[in-house]
């Protein structure tokens, strides 16, 4: 899932349940209705990028205890986010771990934790947090793609491969996809599949030029 999709995501809805209307949702922008409050700074701070991350992570603490509990998961994803972007690992666990507890049918905590667990070469339990991502919403393509770099990352090229082909059934267009299965079939010595991979992938990457 694109990351800062996401963060806008936690953006909408924190600023939802605090009365705050939010228009036009995009990958890139949210542009903000005119409200009858004005939003909190902190709700800004929390998802903001070019917020200091000492002071995001404040921001983010203080959006933890202002939103109502049976929210408050959304607030954790948020401060998870922050903790991720500023290389601490364990607290972007932690931070995940708790929204799950409070909502274990989010998606995109469950990819979240899975993604950093990856980092931390904690292969299997990503696999775990992917799988049970999958099982919510199987036409994912993001997730599919985490959990065959998982396979792949533990050797288990079979899984990864599968995972990949997943990947470009549902977005044909993903040129990564094709250029790390055209790797886990070279490894497994298939080289005429490593090939047309290759070649698609070299299509599609030129697309871009």
């Amino acid at each position: 899932m694109n990351t800062t999709l996401a963060r806008h995501r936690v953006l909408a809805t924190v600023l939802a349940m605090l009365g705050v209307p939010a228009i036009g949702a995009q990958a890139s922008e949210i542009r903000l209705a005119q409200g009858p409050s004005p939003m909190p700074p902190f709700v800004q701070g929390c998802t903001s990028e070019s917020v200091a991350m000492p002071q995001r992570i404040a921001d983010c603490t203080k959006l933890i205890a202002a939103v109502p509990a049976n929210l408050r998961e959304k607030a954790y994803l948020a401060r998870g986010h922050a903790y991720r972007d500023g290389g601490d690992l364990a607290h972007a666990i932690n931070d995940y771990s708790m929204a799950i507890k409070l909502a274990p049918q989010d998606k995109e905590a469950l990819y979240s934790r899975g993604y950093v667990l990856h980092d931390k070469r904690e292969f299997d339990r990503a696999i775990a947090d992917y799988t049970a991502a999958i099982a919510i919403d199987r036409n994912d393509a993001d997730t599919f793609y985490g959990r065959a770099l998982s396979f792949q990352a533990k050797g288990d090229l079979d899984h990864a491969i599968a995972d990949y082909t997943m990947v470009i059934r549902l977005k044909p267009n993903f040129a990564n996809a094709y250029n790390n299965r055209a790797v886990a079939y070279r490894k497994k010595g298939d080289m005429a599949e490593a090939n047309n991979d290759a070649a698609a992938y070299a299509r599609l990457s030129h697309k871009g030029d």
